[in-house]
């Protein structure tokens, strides 16, 4: 799954920590079978804009948490 995020100006460090690979949102995910990871990616040209990659062992692992 991928999402592209806009942090909130000024609070880019916050939300760092909280959707990088040990931040609340893998947490959240790491409580589901089939989760692999996450990773934050920033651009390189645009300071304000980031990519989350959260990885799954399969399209029906990521529906079932989805789900519930």
């Amino acid at each position: 799954m991928r999402t592209m995020c806009p942090p909130t100006a000024g609070r880019e460090s916050d939300f760092e920590r909280a959707y990088g690979p040990a931040g609340e949102w893998a947490r959240l995910f790491r409580r589901a079978d089939g989760y692999l990871g996450t990773e934050l990616l920033r651009r390189s040209d645009n300071q304000g804009e980031y990519l989350t990659l959260d990885r799954w062992t399969s399209r029906p692992s990521y529906e079932a948490f989805r789900s519930r």
